[in-house]
């Protein structure tokens, strides 16, 4: 039994990559991390909107009436939800750019090394 889980894989070129795939643990701890920033950045973004709304709610009632704490509920809500979403899009997007330009960048290294 071996202590890591390995894969290979064979490119089109008959060239072997081969990957040590990440443990329950690490991706665990991985999750959590993503979770404690996460929880923290919908807090601050909590207290900073009910700070906001307080200030504004007095002159969005004259201007709009009364539904205009509803709009503010609403946009709150849609903001925390597209916040939360969009972390982990944001994230594995960066992940798959930065991932890409790293093999760009060393496949570069090695054709001009050769030339």
């Amino acid at each position: 039994m071996h202590l890591f889980n390995r894969i290979k894989f064979t490119t089109p070129e008959s060239v072997e990559i081969e990957f040590t795939l990440a443990g329950i643990g690490s991706r665990a701890l991985a999750l959590m991390i993503d979770y404690l920033i996460l929880a923290f950045t919908l807090v601050i973004l909590a207290l900073i909107w009910s700070f906001i709304s307080q200030q504004v709610t007095d002159l969005g009632v004259s201007i709009f009436g009364s539904n205009f704490g509803l709009w503010l509920i609403a946009i709150s809500l849609l903001s925390f939800f597209f916040i939360y979403t969009g972390y982990f899009v944001l994230f594995e997007t960066l992940s798959c750019c930065a991932f890409s330009l790293y093999n760009s960048s060393e496949q570069d290294a090695r054709t001009t090394k050769f030339k």
